[in-house]
């Protein structure tokens, strides 16, 4: 079964701030909430963590990448 994770965990997990969440989620950079009421809505756990994997990753391939262009002798 999918957990679930409510607004303030997600930012915690993420780092992000609130405004900067909900601004990435309306450019289609972050996951959509999922709606539980008139007043309730949270986010699946699976995709809050694809998403910082996907940061860790980008994060980790420019790394290699600026690495390899220091390494030059250009």
């Amino acid at each position: 079964m999918e957990r679930l994770m409510r607004l303030k965990e997600v930012l915690k997990q993420t780092g992000l701030g609130r405004s900067s969440l909900y601004e990435k989620m309306k450019t289609g950079d972050f996951p959509r909430q999922v709606k539980l009421g008139p007043k309730a809505s949270a986010w699946p756990e699976s995709a809050v963590q694809d998403w910082i994997s996907d940061r860790v990753s980008l994060t980790t391939d420019l790394g290699t990448e600026w690495r390899r262009r220091g390494d030059r002798d250009d």
